[in-house]
């Protein structure tokens, strides 16, 4: 009998799609550094522009000025975390810890619950612990 593997690790890597992978392939096999005023600079701040652009397009009602890049997931966390100017953080325990650690003063919320939902797979739901003095109501304020 034969079996089929399916990657299930998609926490750290996921497969680009198809047209991701060639935009990304066009971009590496250019030079030049979009924060120069050098001919080639240039050239790479209009390809980052563009970009920009087409993923605002993508967004309803967004400014491509909105649009930011991030090298990866432990920055766009700590981009949200620490760029939301918010007094107070709150924190599931279950986070990554670049989550977790990005704010040393958040607030940890004990998960005492977590569900899938039946009509997507990708819908997860965490409760927060009423005994802990964190009610859900409390969370979503």
């Amino acid at each position: 009998m034969a079996y089929t593997e399916t990657y299930l690790d998609w926490n750290a890597t996921a497969p680009a799609r198809p047209e991701a992978a060639a935009a990304m392939s066009a971009a590496l096999a250019r030079c030049g550094n979009p924060s120069s005023v050098h001919r080639w600079g240039r050239a790479g701040r209009q390809m980052v522009e563009r970009a920009r652009e087409a993923v605002a397009a993508l967004l309803v009602g967004v400014d491509p000025s909105n649009v930011i890049f991030v090298s990866g997931g432990t920055e766009a966390n700590h981009l949200a975390l620490l760029g939301a100017g918010r007094q107070r953080v709150l924190v599931s325990a279950v986070e990554h810890d670049s989550v977790r650690h990005a704010v040393p003063g958040s607030e940890t919320i004990p998960v005492i619950a977590m569900a899938l939902s039946r009509s997507t797979s990708s819908t997860g739901f965490l409760a927060a612990d009423s005994a802990a003095g964190t009610g859900l109501g409390d969370v979503c304020e």
